[in-house]
């Protein structure tokens, strides 16, 4: 039998530096260069996890219409929703 040792890390939510960081790197995967109101839009809205941000760009990215505040309220509107 191995010695496998198993450690429990508690993972923080990630702060507003964090998630901008976040939203920015997958906006970036999908060559989408936001105006920094938007990434302040969505810091200030979302639930704090990098799932939820990857998401929010996708459901962006999706629409395939230029990415403004108003379309992501909307979005996160969409979200609250569904």
């Amino acid at each position: 039998a191995s010695d496998v040792y198993k450690r429990q890390v508690a993972v923080q939510a990630p702060d507003d530096a964090v998630l901008s960081a976040i939203l920015r790197a997958r906006f970036s995967e999908r060559s989408i260069t936001p105006a920094e109101e938007v990434i302040d839009y969505l810091v200030r809205r979302l639930d704090r996890s990098g799932d939820t941000a990857a998401t929010v760009v996708e459901r962006l990215d999706a629409l395939h219409r230029p990415v403004t505040r108003v379309l992501a309220r909307q979005v996160l509107d969409a979200m609250d929703a569904g």
